[in-house]
């Protein structure tokens, strides 16, 4: 569990894998790495988040929602993979509070990699 960095046709990504994790404090460590890194770039990043089978409850959306309306000015792009179902409201009801403009759920990495790099 960490916040790796990638790169996609010669550009960084950051990448979070929330993938299979369903405890909370696994999630949130997670996530405060992530602000963690965002905090200490430069530039706006690019991110690709994998929620595939995660278990989301409401004290990480909660979390996830501050972290996210407050670092909109760190982001450049932020692409989601694993958004079904329950998790697709969820979705968007943080795209609504963040006010986030440039985030989108992918089904499969390819095309959510090259989203970010476009």
């Amino acid at each position: 569990m960490a916040v790796k960095r990638i790169n996609h046709k010669g550009i960084q990504i950051l990448y979070t894998d929330f993938g299979n994790l369903i405890k909370l404090d696994e999630q949130l460590q997670l996530l405060e790495e992530l602000v963690t890194v965002l905090k200490a770039s430069p530039v706006k990043v690019l991110i690709l988040s994998n929620f595939e089978g995660a278990s989301l409850g409401p004290e990480f959306m909660n979390r996830s929602k501050e972290v996210g309306k407050q670092n909109q000015n760190k982001i450049s792009r932020h692409a989601f993979l694993g958004i079904t179902g329950l998790k697709n409201i969820l979705f968007q009801g943080y795209a609504k509070f963040t006010a986030a403009k440039n985030i989108k759920s992918f089904s499969n990495e390819v095309d959510a990699l090259d989203w970010l790099v476009s």
